[in-house]
């Protein structure tokens, strides 16, 4: 089953909140909007997300929050935009030797077309045991 993340929301209510008519809670923990406190809303798919569930201080909230699922998104995208640089300049390179040698450009490589890694980061024991071996 693929793997779907929300879309983002054109039109916002800035003034509602999460127990208002048509918001939706998209937190994990299951706890309802009107007993878990402190929450806030994602800056592009804008559900609401208790504060301690994600991490976000009610004292210091960030001026610009994007839910886990929207975070994997504008990282998949950064991450397409990246390969198409690198296969446009690639492109460009090889048809600047093909035009000099008169040969067609060859196809794009697989290494371009490589998926985004979403590993989690190596803790520093980890790290430290990997360049031991």
């Amino acid at each position: 089953r693929p793997l779907v993340l929300p879309e983002a929301v054109a039109t916002v209510d800035s003034e509602a909140g999460p127990l208002d008519l048509g918001q939706t809670v998209g937190c994990a923990c299951g706890i309802s909007a009107q007993h878990g406190g402190f929450m806030l809303d994602c800056d592009r798919c804008h559900r609401w997300f208790h504060g301690p569930c994600v991490s976000v201080c009610e004292d210091c909230p960030p001026s610009a929050w994007f839910c886990g699922d929207c975070e994997i998104t504008r990282l998949v995208a950064l991450h397409q935009a990246h390969l198409a640089k690198r296969r446009n300049r690639g492109a460009r390179e090889e048809n600047g030797v093909a035009k000099e040698k008169g040969a067609s450009a060859s196809e794009e490589s697989d290494e371009d077309l490589a998926p985004l890694a979403l590993s989690p980061k190596k803790s520093r024991k980890a790290k430290a045991a990997s360049k031991a071996a």
